[in-house]
């Protein structure tokens, strides 16, 4: 069993031979959840930041009662379930000597959602709140020990929570910038908005054409003729696309304006 971003990038003969299941990615709230729920405790607990705990456990009853269902359960189905019962119990709480005020805001994690982590999964998030937490550690020891930290490593907040304000100090700044390039609407002139499968899950794409006129001579003819140039990752396909569209529009402005030479005069920048 294997997983895959893009299939496309699996040779032909082993695709063939493979049996496909198609899992559709997460959307914002379900990654906040999977965050706050499942990768903060994680990654915390991982860097030295909290310890786990068993809710039932701390008091002598609830020990008891373990002890007592662990005697009755002989099956493993049975105690799968009482295992799966008692993760469910396990609570997360801050080591001693680490900050109370420390915290990832639900803020921050939606920041990195939106302007870090886009794809459809969790790994990406996954590895960026390691680093959060990793470098809290650091910073922790670091001012409890009087160790004097890099430019780039040390603590710049007064606080020690991670807001939405801050975030760009332990990740770094942010890799997507805006949802929309153009903010008017409709559209300027010359743009066309589409859409597109990526590893990511989907973009919008902005398609813009830009026409240029062509130069004269000293004798007043313009000097050689209009042409089509693409630029961009479109792929063959698009590429395709663009020129056959180019050739329906000269065909029919000669056909509606035959006097018209604007293909002629023109380069167009696709």
């Amino acid at each position: 069993m294997c997983t895959a971003n893009d299939i496309g990038n699996i040779s032909l003969p082993l695709f063939d031979r493979m049996e496909v299941i198609t899992l559709s990615g997460y959307d914002v709230p379900e990654k906040v959840a999977i965050a706050e729920q499942y990768l903060i405790p994680k990654a915390m607990q991982d860097s030295g930041l909290m310890i786990k705990e068993d809710i039932e456990s701390q008091t002598e009853s609830g020990k008891m009662l373990d002890q007592s269902v662990n005697e009755k359960n002989g099956t493993n189905e049975e105690r799968d379930k009482q295992d799966d019962n008692y993760m469910s119990k396990l609570s997360y709480t801050l080591k001693e000597g680490i900050p109370e005020t420390l915290a990832l805001n639900r803020s921050a994690i939606q920041s990195l959602v939106r302007w870090y982590c886009r794809e459809a999964g969790v790994r990406n998030l996954n590895k960026h709140i390691e680093k959060i937490t990793r470098k809290l550690a650091l910073q922790i020891v670091a001012e409890a020990e009087g160790t004097e930290l890099t430019e780039k490593s040390s603590r710049k907040s007064e606080t020690w929570a991670i807001t939405e304000s801050n975030l760009h100090e332990y990740v770094g700044m942010p890799i997507f910038t805006s949802d929309r390039l153009y903010e008017t609407d409709p559209l300027p002139h010359g743009i066309v908005m589409g859409l597109a499968w990526t590893s990511m899950g989907g973009a919008s794409l902005y398609i813009e054409c830009q026409a240029i006129k062509r130069g004269k001579c000293p004798d007043g003819k313009v000097k050689g003729g209009g042409t089509l140039k693409v630029t961009g990752q479109l792929g063959a396909v698009m590429e395709e696309s663009s020129q056959i569209s180019y050739t329906v529009a000269r065909s029919t402005l000669s056909t509606l304006c035959p006097e018209n030479f604007y293909f002629d005069e023109t380069d167009i920048h696709l």
